[in-house]
């Protein structure tokens, strides 16, 4: 999960990176705000180190085009870590780093704390970016979220609606799944007949097993459809091995998995070819066009000088 994640953040943020660094140039000619500020908000976890080493490899070759684009500014990161499922530790951090008066912060946020980060953003003016899918709906009076990871929750829906499926289980394994099932289930409300999602949660993915046989057993429809919303690609790849242990992958079942990089799936193509399931994914990167080739080409490039580097002091 963390090579993933790293690798994906390291295109996600150069791309953010290099659109603030035009816009700055763009708006502001005052000599004294050479450098950009950023504020960086991480948890006290092995995920946070992997981020913090893609966010400060992304900037520096932000800054390193800006150098060779003639461009005058540059970005520098304010990075504080703690944890952020905390709302007291949450807010210090916020407050620690508002003294160093970024332009915009960018890390994590939980279910837990996530309206901490809102009331902040909104309250200071201050852009907030995550890499990462948190709740599936926001308030529209808060304007200063910037979510990296679009929701699927709209074609989910539209999926749903296209085929007039009335009921549907809901499987997932985080506190952050519950806010878009609440979205799914308000796309509904005036539905006749009634939709109903039968929501279970997974309490640990890589032991699910007994939770996929009761929903094998003791429901007799013809189809179940279900709905996998699941936090990481690792997780689906260790989901769909646990169907296929336990036969669920024949016909009479329809999967849609809620991630957007279906194709990041190891196994799936191969071991779901035969059986007659059917499963429905998406896939938001056309990682066959040209500008996210050249992009993560780059990063890799530069992924490889850095750990080139950090072998030879080693």
């Amino acid at each position: 999960m963390l090579i993933h994640i790293h690798r994906q953040l390291l295109v996600d943020f150069l791309c953010t990176s290099l659109v603030l660094t035009w816009t700055f140039n763009a708006v502001i000619a005052d000599q004294w705000r050479r450098t950009v500020k950023i504020g960086i908000i991480l948890d006290n976890d092995l995920l946070s180190d992997e981020i913090e080493e893609a966010v400060v490899l992304a900037m520096t070759v932000a800054n390193l085009s800006a150098v060779n684009n003639s461009q005058s500014l540059r970005l520098y990161p304010l990075i504080e870590r703690t944890n952020i499922s905390e709302s007291f530790r949450l807010r210090q951090a916020m407050c620690s780093l508002m003294e160093e008066m970024p332009f915009a912060m960018f890390g994590l946020s939980r279910s837990l704390s996530y309206s901490i980060i809102q009331s902040y953003s909104q309250a200071l003016n201050m852009p907030f970016i995550t890499p990462f899918l948190t709740r599936g709906t926001q308030q529209e009076t808060y304007n200063y979220e910037i979510c990296l990871y679009p929701s699927f929750v709209e074609p989910v829906i539209d999926f749903i609606k296209y085929f007039q499926w009335k009921r549907v289980f809901y499987l997932f394994d985080s506190d952050d799944a519950l806010w878009r099932l609440q979205r799914i289930y308000k796309a509904f409300n005036d539905s006749r007949p009634q939709f109903l999602a039968d929501a279970i949660r997974i309490p640990d993915i890589n032991n699910s097993r007994d939770v996929l046989r009761k929903l094998d057993r003791n429901y007799n429809f013809p189809t179940k459809k279900i709905i996998v919303d699941l936090s990481s690609i690792e997780a689906y790849d260790a989901f769909l091995s646990q169907i296929i242990d336990v036969g669920m992958n024949r016909d009479g079942y329809h999967y849609v998995l809620g991630t957007l990089a279906m194709l990041d799936l190891k196994d799936l193509w191969s071991s779901f070819s035969h059986g007659g399931v059917n499963i429905t994914g998406f896939q938001l990167i056309n990682q066959q066009n040209l500008y996210y080739r050249k992009v993560k080409l780059r990063m890799n490039q530069a992924l490889s000088t850095s750990e080139r580097k950090e072998m030879s002091v080693s």
